[in-house]
């Protein structure tokens, strides 16, 4: 059962925790389908008033709330410069976070992989790793050994996976075949010894864009889905946005602002944030624009791979050429599935499309 706080889609009356089934009802009741994220909180901010505390006051204030809120707080760490935000936050501010849990394994990279500072995620992913989330657990083990530092390794500690026969049933917009073996939850043992565990996800930077000559935050379900296990409400674990949460819309509020007065000021790079969106420019041009903005502490030297844009093999995709038999079953799901799915819900990628949330104008 979904946290509803991650959202949910709607067709009609009926609600759905994920996207498959929802798009399966909608073609065959020929209804509206709409991803409803957080609209009974989101509906009723005042998002064109600026929050005047600074960006830094808000973040302490959402790292305090979290920690009065759960008895005890995982991370989940890329070494991006959204989870370093918060981790810097929890430490520049001396709020105790409990674990962090960083996820990556070289074998799933196909054996004739070597890390290197390219920036394609879907052939470089284990580099995150190996040239910055390895040296940020290095720093932390040296000084501050309080809190547990958990790497995974999902692919070694999954020899033999294998797909169900209705994988592709119960996804959302992620369809990479071990999405589930790398982002869930069951592996971690905290989340059953502790009786109530905050499991916190960075997600992304807010998503402003400008229509109409107006600027407006929206927010999509191919960015929040990207990392958001699929079985969400494991052991005693809750799963928290820290950036996307309801609670957490000030923080929002004031991200948003800072981005649009940037882009009022350089009305020569409002082709970054233009809607529609235009396949010129690069969603890594706003990505480092954005980040400079929003995260203080961060560094502009760091390696940071570019966000995922294949959302069927992901960072898979060589791994799986070496296992015929299971790629040819995730290959045969997807198509059974496409052929299940109304066209009009088809996208140019292989995919579905993207949901999209209200306008909310700033």
């Amino acid at each position: 059962m979904r946290n509803n706080k991650l959202g949910h889609y709607q067709v009609g009356p009926e609600y759905f925790e994920h996207k498959v089934p929802a798009l399966l009802r909608a073609t065959e009741t020929a209804q509206h389908l709409e991803w409803n994220f957080n609209r009974e909180e989101f509906d009723k901010v005042n998002w064109k008033q600026e929050p005047q505390e600074s960006l830094w006051e808000l973040y302490a204030k959402r790292a305090q709330q979290l920690r009065e809120k759960y008895d005890y707080l995982i991370l989940s760490y890329s070494g991006g410069s959204d989870s370093k935000n918060i981790l810097d936050v929890f430490l520049q501010n001396e709020i105790k976070i409990d674990e962090i849990v960083a996820r990556y394994s070289i074998k799933s990279m196909g054996k004739d992989y070597t890390p290197t500072k390219q920036k394609q995620f879907e052939l470089n992913e284990f580099a995150e790793w190996e040239f910055t989330a390895k040296k940020d657990f290095q720093w932390l083990a040296k000084y501050h050994p309080e809190i547990k530092l958990t790497f995974y390794d999902w692919f070694e500690k999954n020899p033999n996976l294998m797909l169900a026969d209705d994988w592709h049933m119960h996804r959302d917009f992620i369809f990479t075949p071990f999405f589930e073996q790398k982002h869930g939850l069951k592996m971690l043992d905290s989340i059953y010894k502790y009786n109530n565990v905050g499991y916190i996800l960075g997600i992304d930077k807010p998503r402003v864009i400008i229509k109409d000559s107006k600027y407006y935050l929206v927010f999509l379900d191919t960015v929040a889905y990207g990392m958001t296990p699929m079985e969400t409400v494991v052991g005693n674990a809750t799963i928290e946005y820290f950036y996307w949460a309801p609670e957490a819309e000030t923080v929002l509020r004031k991200q948003a602002h800072i981005i649009k007065k940037y882009f009022e000021q350089r009305p020569q790079l409002n082709g970054c944030i233009c809607w529609p969106p235009t396949a010129e420019i690069p969603r890594d041009t706003y990505e480092n624009i954005v980040r400079n903005l929003i995260y203080p502490t961060w560094e502009t030297d760091r390696f940071q791979c570019s966000k995922l844009t294949d959302s069927i093999f992901g960072a898979t995709n060589n791994v799986l050429d070496e296992m015929p038999e299971l790629k040819k079953k995730h290959t045969e799901g997807m198509c059974k599935l496409r052929s299940m799915i109304d066209a009009r819900f088809h996208s140019d990628s292989g995919n579905f499309v993207g949901m999209i949330s209200p306008f909310y104008e700033l």
